[in-house]
């Protein structure tokens, strides 16, 4: 009995310690150290296979994603690179020239500590990338990605060790309206002109726990944010610039946030859900003598997380 037990544990170590390894891509060439899957590799592939529309590089070996070693690819639309505990570097241009690709998903690889200039190079289809549960300490150079779509995805989650957003950072990442979830990161500051160049349509800081700054030029040159949300942080006050766009504010459990700024550059706050009553007090009574014809009291907005819209 306990050999037959014995076994049937090796057997099912063997078999899960096979189902986690990485196997090479067959429109890629894999060596010990390297990976290359270009436009001249997915061609080869397709001859025997057809297309390939994604590209899944789970538990890579490599310590380092080399320049050019995504480059030129015409069918993939989609990668995805997860659950790699090896994985250091991706270099730069290591994802280059992929016209068609739309979707690129980096997640659970804890190693990840650098990802260089341009490493997302001329990619004018994505609409998604994620870089979730990382090891990196400098933010993502995303400048010269390029996409030309329309509503943008940009999830930036869970690197505990990325400590601030720098100066024109999206810059050149796309022209279109974006969406922004960069929560629960190691973030203490956003520097100024961090959003200059981008049209925002939702940014969510959430759960930045130990954000205690965003710089008062933070979203100078940025259209935008049509929704902000801050819930969860240490800031002690926002901005008093660029805040002219907001129809949503959040702000739940954000008990350090005892200021806000002033009110008139709130200019189109429609709807907020704070940590505290006071705020929403004084919201609602700044509206009542809004003499602007889009009076949010007009228009039945709401600025209490348990507040009923504001009768006509």
């Amino acid at each position: 009995m306990r050999t037959s037990l014995f076994i049937f544990i090796f057997m099912f170590m063997m078999w899960q310690c096979d189902c986690l390894r990485f196997v090479c891509p067959e429109m890629c060439r894999c060596s010990i150290k390297t990976i290359s899957c270009t436009s001249a590799t997915e061609a080869m592939a397709q001859k025997q296979r057809g297309a390939f529309s994604r590209l899944v590089l789970n538990y890579i070996h490599l310590r380092t994603i080399s320049s050019f070693s995504l480059d030129g690819l015409r069918g993939v639309k989609r990668i995805e690179i997860a659950q790699s505990v090896t994985l250091e570097t991706i270099e730069t241009q290591a994802f280059n020239n992929l016209l068609n690709l739309s979707e690129i998903s980096i997640q659970n690889t804890r190693s990840l500590v650098h990802i260089q200039q341009r490493a997302f190079n001329n990619l004018p289809k994505l609409r998604y990338l994620s870089i979730s549960n990382t090891g990196i300490v400098v933010f993502p150079d995303l400048t010269a990605i390029a996409s030309l779509e329309a509503d943008f995805i940009l999830d930036i989650c869970d690197n505990l060790h990325l400590q601030s957003i720098p100066p024109n950072a999206f810059i050149g990442m796309t022209t279109e309206d974006t969406t922004m979830n960069l929560y629960n990161n190691g973030f203490r500051e956003i520097h100024k002109h961090a959003f200059n160049g981008t049209k925002i349509d939702k940014l969510t800081l959430k759960n930045n726990r130990k954000l205690r700054i965003i710089h008062r030029d933070a979203f100078i040159g940025a259209f935008g944010p049509a929704v902000l949300d801050v819930s969860s942080t240490a800031l002690e006050t926002l901005p008093s610039h660029g805040l002219q766009s907001v129809v949503m504010l959040v702000a739940r459990s954000a008990f350090s946030l005892k200021r806000l700024p002033p009110l008139n550059t709130l200019e189109s706050l429609r709807e907020a859900h704070l940590t505290y009553p006071s705020h929403c007090c004084a919201l609602l009574s700044w509206d009542a003598h809004r003499e602007s014809p889009s009076s949010a009291q007009r228009n039945g907005s709401s600025y209490c997380e348990h507040q009923s819209p504001l009768d006509k």
